[in-house]
């Protein structure tokens, strides 16, 4: 949120904040094709083996495979998530209080 209301604040800050809304889905559909079995993209995969060896791939494997990995990129959110929330700006004043957002100014004074 942080981010749009520094786009906002630019006299084009619609055309960016919606720029900015298209890259993010656009990298979000590249993530969910990557070959994950959880992922489309690893059910792509999955498709494209069992094509290959005309035959299904095996239900215990498919289990193994598919809860592994929901639980590593779970765990990963989570590690994101965790870090992320350190970022928020009373956790950022008390660590280093130099570093406190600052609204731009429409007319800062000049420099002397």
């Amino acid at each position: 949120m942080n981010i749009y209301y520094v786009l906002f604040q630019s006299p084009e800050g619609w055309r960016l904040a919606l720029w900015f809304s298209v890259i993010m889905n656009v990298n979000l559909a590249i993530l969910n094709l990557l070959p994950i079995p959880v992922l489309d993209g690893g059910h792509i995969v999955l498709a494209i083996v069992e094509g290959v060896r005309r035959k299904p791939v095996s239900g215990r494997i498919l289990q193994v495979m598919q809860t592994a990995c929901a639980v590593v990129i779970i765990a990963f959110m989570l590690y994101i998530a965790f870090y992320d929330v350190q970022e928020l700006p009373w956790k950022r004043e008390k660590a280093n209080p130099k570093l406190r957002f600052v609204p731009h100014e429409e007319n800062p004074a000049p420099a002397k």
